[in-house]
């Protein structure tokens, strides 16, 4: 019996990358980009887990934790 074989070509592969917002060179073995920012991620989960007041004050202290982050970087 003959398989098939799927070859991944690099611009399949950068697609996935840019969809997973992830940097290839990290999978490839190579120095990562550097973009010179730094980004803050997170995820809630259904709206009722978190109420939205809660959500937007934990939504300011993240952006005032990333401004400070950022600041510390420009200073080193």
């Amino acid at each position: 019996m003959n398989q098939a074989t799927t070859i991944l070509t690099c611009s399949a592969y950068r697609k996935i990358c840019l969809w997973l917002e992830e940097d290839p060179a990290v999978y490839l073995g190579l120095k990562p980009e550097s973009t010179g920012t730094t980004t803050a991620r997170v995820h809630f989960k259904k709206g009722a887990a978190i109420k939205a007041d809660s959500a937007k004050a934990l939504s300011e202290m993240i952006l005032l934790a990333q401004q400070a982050f950022l600041e510390e970087e420009l200073e080193s």
